[in-house]
């Protein structure tokens, strides 16, 4: 269970700002017109939103989710300014990007059953943002396999998620029989 420390504004913001700062001018893959911060947005929003989440160091581990696997940032820039607290969970959910995908998507696999409460939470509302971002802007070397291959391993890791939201795992679930699913009529990656 998380103790829910009631979010700062001033912590948040400073937080908001590291994370557009470590990520510069980096952009998704397959949206070049979209900086990545946006996507550190878009989880930390989703567990505002949807997950109901108002702990502090979660939402602000959120925000800064990706500072170390994509943007390369100092583990102790993120200690000195948030906290053991938010680096560990930081730690708990950044993937080795020098690894394969398979090999990292395995590793996601069998350290869920080992993360914290926070850090479940903030590796479900990455897999509920990403969905869709992969669906409609896939990377641009992705074939038609590559993004099955990915919405069946992302569903499977929400599967392996199983208790840590009932709200966002619904949510999930939703977004993905709606872009997936052949009879709702959307089903971006038909073969």
């Amino acid at each position: 269970m998380i103790n829910a420390t009631p979010i700062s504004l001033d912590r948040f913001s400073a937080a908001l700002l590291f994370a557009a700062r470590q990520h510069g001018v980096a952009t998704k893959k397959g949206q070049p017109e979209i900086p990545f911060f946006h996507h550190c947005l878009e989880v930390a929003h989703t567990l505002i939103r949807i997950a109901k989440i108002r702990d502090a160091t979660t939402l602000i581990a959120a925000l800064l989710h990706d500072t170390i696997e994509h943007a390369d940032t100092d583990p102790q820039a993120i200690r000195e300014r948030f906290g053991e607290d938010v680096l560990a969970i930081v730690q708990e959910v950044s993937d080795d990007k020098h690894q394969p995908t398979e090999i990292r998507r395995k590793r996601q696999l069998a350290q869920i059953p080992q993360l914290s409460h926070p850090a479940r939470l903030i590796r479900l509302a990455d897999k509920f943002c990403n969905l869709l971002d992969r669906v409609q802007h896939p990377p641009p070397q992705w074939s038609a396999a590559d993004l099955q291959t990915y919405c069946k391993w992302s569903r499977s890791a929400v599967a392996a998620l199983r208790g840590s939201n009932s709200a966002l795992e619904q949510a999930y679930e939703q977004r993905y029989r709606k872009l997936l699913d052949p009879q709702s009529g959307e089903n971006f990656i038909a073969g």
